[in-house]
């Protein structure tokens, strides 16, 4: 029932959002890897951190990925 309702609600929003998105936490990814990995390394993988919050973005990213709603429909 859960994932249905993120299903639905990915619908509403469009590829380039979702192109953002994935930019958005690459970089974070590419760039923020100490403050990413030293989070990770240390335990520190609570809520509000930048490990939960990558890996939270990610996982809706994996779907998004998977349902086609990055693809350009033009």
């Amino acid at each position: 029932m859960e994932e249905e309702k993120r299903r639905t609600e990915r619908a509403y929003l469009p590829p380039r959002f979702w192109k953002a998105v994935l930019a958005m936490r690459n970089h974070t990814v590419l760039n923020c890897k100490s403050d990413y990995w030293d989070e990770l390394m240390t335990g520190r993988s609570v809520q509000g951190s930048l490990w939960e919050a990558i890996n939270i973005v990610g996982d809706y990213l994996d779907g998004v990925i998977e349902d086609g709603w990055m693809d350009d429909k033009d």
